[in-house]
């Protein structure tokens, strides 16, 4: 991996970051909370795939990846409405 790429790669977080926090005005605390947590998300992919030398690491460890997403998952919905209600 170049360093032209990791400096693409680290603008493209900066950008997803200031729109986390452009996400954090929305009246709706709801869509709000969704919408971050989808930009988060997408910032944990880049980070895993390019910085974490995912992308070029064998399926299984893909497979494992997954069921942590899945538990991530799971754990927004039980967290969501203590945001948005708490």
């Amino acid at each position: 991996m170049t360093v032209s790429n990791i400096i693409k790669i680290w603008g493209v977080l900066i950008a997803l970051l200031a729109l986390s926090i452009a996400l954090g005005e929305l009246k709706d605390a709801r869509l709000a909370t969704i919408l971050i947590f989808g930009v988060a998300t997408v910032k944990a992919y880049f980070v895993l795939m390019y910085y974490m030398g995912l992308k070029w690491e064998p399926k299984f460890v893909s497979y494992i990846l997954l069921s942590a997403l899945a538990l991530m998952v799971v754990l927004f919905f039980y967290l969501v409405p203590d945001i948005v209600y708490g």
